[in-house]
């Protein structure tokens, strides 16, 4: 396989793979993974691609398949303040930054089926129509997240309060089940954002719970005392 071919694959522009090769070169890839060659576009340009071993090729797709799962034609379903929006998009991943950017409140991808038509997205708002709050979003709960994940083989998303509870259930103590507000006061959707990297990441290293919490609880709160200070400096500079 080429870097041409991979590029085809993941639905990314060539020029991400080569710069992927040319990291991993740097990094200590060994040069013979990577066997140097040139295509010509459509224009009658010359440009440089590789042949990729099996190695090779493994380490690259490890960087674009998070990608080419948010590239495909999906339905989403996210949650923001306890209220889930189903909508459709082809690339998933612009779609909640931009739904995000809209937001003061934390959005959160619930579940995702790839690769379907836009019509799927319409059948669900008919089905779940005695859900309906507003526009695309719903009050849906746990039940039917499950039901709409078994029927279309979704791909699901831990969300922050799922990955809370799963922290507080590796507890051996009956200490009083965890919420948000233990780690931190502040509901902005940085600091909410940053609270569950802190807690997949400690999860994922498996280290002790009461370790995870401490981490994940200074983190945050001290990312929101940085952004409290930047609010008043600017506020203070605009008077």
């Amino acid at each position: 396989m080429t870097t041409l071919e991979l590029s085809k694959k993941y639905g990314v522009v060539h020029r991400d793979i080569i710069r992927s090769v040319k990291k991993l070169i740097k990094n200590g890839v060994s040069n013979s993974e990577f066997i140097p060659d040139t295509f010509v576009n459509k224009m009658n340009r010359i440009y440089p691609m590789y042949h990729l071993t099996a190695k090779s090729i493994s380490l690259i797709e490890g960087k674009f398949e998070f990608r080419k799962t948010f590239s495909l034609p999906s339905i989403y379903i996210i949650e923001c303040n306890g209220k889930h929006k189903i909508g459709f998009s082809t690339n998933v991943n612009s779609r909640i930054t931009a739904i995000q950017t809209a937001n003061p409140e934390f959005v959160e991808i619930v579940l995702i089926i790839n690769n379907v038509n836009k019509e799927l997205e319409t059948e669900l708002h008919q089905k779940y129509a005695n859900y309906h709050y507003s526009g695309e979003w719903y009050s849906l709960n746990s039940e039917i997240i499950n039901e709409i994940s078994n029927i279309y083989s979704a791909d699901v998303h831990l969300t922050l309060n799922d990955l809370i509870f799963d922290l507080w259930h590796e507890s051996p103590d009956k200490t009083p089940e965890l919420t948000i507000s233990d780690f931190t006061l502040s509901r902005n959707f940085e600091v909410l954002k940053k609270l569950k990297q802190a807690i997949e990441f400690g999860m994922k290293e498996k280290l002790h719970y009461k370790q995870i919490y401490q981490i994940a609880k200074d983190e945050v709160n001290n990312l929101a005392d940085s952004l409290n200070f930047n609010r008043k400096s600017l506020k203070h500079k605009n008077q």
